[in-house]
């Protein structure tokens, strides 16, 4: 139980922090769940959540464009001074930048190398942190389907707190935001390291038969994991589950630590 606890208070806690941040007076435009039309001059940052963000020829602002699971509609006359932004996605830590289309080859390369990168760094944290990492693995594998239900509410805990921050203003809404992305990037990296070695530990297991060094295993868990995403149909769905099992692999990893561990973990992962 005082375990539990201590997820649900790194939770909490996050929650806490993020919707009680005291609105700053800078001016720019927010909007929930409203398109956003700018023909004019802004002096601050563009917020959309949940829609589109449309710049005219004549726009003018002077700070960031940010669309958080929306678009930006961008006049090639438009002028920002900041970034223009487009967040897909909290859960797969994907960040565009819009205004342009993307020809579907560039978008491809743009996903391989994006999986590239997660294979790499999850390799390289279980080569640094090999005992940690076995032993998140088999936290993974003791609590099952509960690490995605952890996942499901640290997303909907980033939704509500996006929602607290984009009413809030601009001002508010564009740091709360960085910040999120930062928070479950760092998390599904960890987490998606700890699926990865407890799915390659399985397999080789499994196929093989022999024991690994972690980092070996981790790599080839998550180039399994990894290679979902480029499957038809299915990739993309499937691929938005697995992040959010790694976001709340990485918190669960974070908060319990290795005192879950009661007998060794080698052991336990081979069985």
């Amino acid at each position: 139980m005082a375990l539990k606890r201590r997820a649900g208070v790194l939770v909490v806690g996050a929650v806490v922090a993020l919707t009680t941040i005291p609105a700053a007076a800078s001016p720019g435009r927010a909007s929930l769940l409203e398109p956003i039309t700018v023909n004019g001059r802004v002096d601050g940052d563009v917020v959309a959540m949940g829609a589109n963000v449309v710049l005219g020829p004549k726009a003018d602002v002077r700070g960031h464009v940010v669309a958080v699971f929306g678009a930006v509609q961008r006049d090639p006359g438009a002028r920002v001074q900041g970034r223009v932004i487009g967040i897909k996605s909290l859960a797969g830590g994907v960040l565009t930048e819009e205004g342009s289309a993307v020809p579907v080859t560039v978008r491809l390369g743009m996903d391989l190398l994006l999986a590239s990168v997660w294979l790499v760094v999850a390799t390289v944290l279980a080569a640094l942190l090999p005992a940690r990492v076995v032993t998140g693995a088999w936290t993974v594998n003791r609590l099952g389907l509960r690490v995605l239900g952890v996942g499901v509410m640290v997303f909907v805990t980033v939704i509500m707190a996006l929602l607290a921050a984009v009413s809030l203003g601009p001002g508010v809404a564009v740091p709360v935001l960085t910040m999120l992305m930062l928070l479950t990037v760092a998390a599904k990296a960890f987490g998606l390291t700890l699926l990865g070695a407890a799915l390659g530990g399985w397999l080789v297991a499994r196929v093989a038969r022999v024991r690994l060094p972690v980092a070996i295993s981790t790599f080839i868990g998550v180039g399994a994991l990894v290679c979902v995403r480029f499957v038809p149909v299915i990739g993309g769905p499937t691929w938005a589950v697995v992040s959010l099992w790694a976001v709340g692999a990485g918190l669960l990893g974070v908060a319990l630590g290795p005192s879950v561990l009661p007998i060794p973990a080698p052991a336990r992962l081979a069985e």
